[in-house]
């Protein structure tokens, strides 16, 4: 029998220093985007969370793959950073679509 006790207990997730550095750069590039007439400007409440969600992303990809991983690696924080920037990628096309509904509504609605 598994004991889950065992299994959710918490542990830290570290990142390698060149994870690290492409994580910053990333962040600083997405912040960046965010200021008033920037691509980021109108989905600024899910931009911001941008780097947060990628670090995850890549943690869970790298437990994914090795339960036991000492840190996460560069490849997986290159992973979780693009897949961050797709989903912030549909957010800014759902904010653009909405805009538009909202602005030409349908007619036989």
């Amino acid at each position: 029998m598994i004991r889950l006790d065992s299994l959710c207990q918490r542990r830290c997730a570290y990142v390698a220093p060149d994870a690290r550095a492409l994580l910053v750069a990333f962040a600083d590039t997405v912040e960046g985007e965010q200021r008033a007439g920037g691509s980021l400007a109108h989905v600024t409440g899910y931009a911001s969370k941008s780097a947060e969600q990628a670090a995850r992303i890549a943690a869970v990809l790298t437990l994914w793959q090795d339960l036991h991983a000492p840190l996460v690696a560069l490849q997986a924080m290159g992973w979780g950073i693009a897949l961050a920037q797709f989903y912030l990628s549909e957010a800014v096309g759902a904010v653009r679509q909405m805009r538009t509904s909202l602005r030409y509504p349908c007619p036989t609605c």
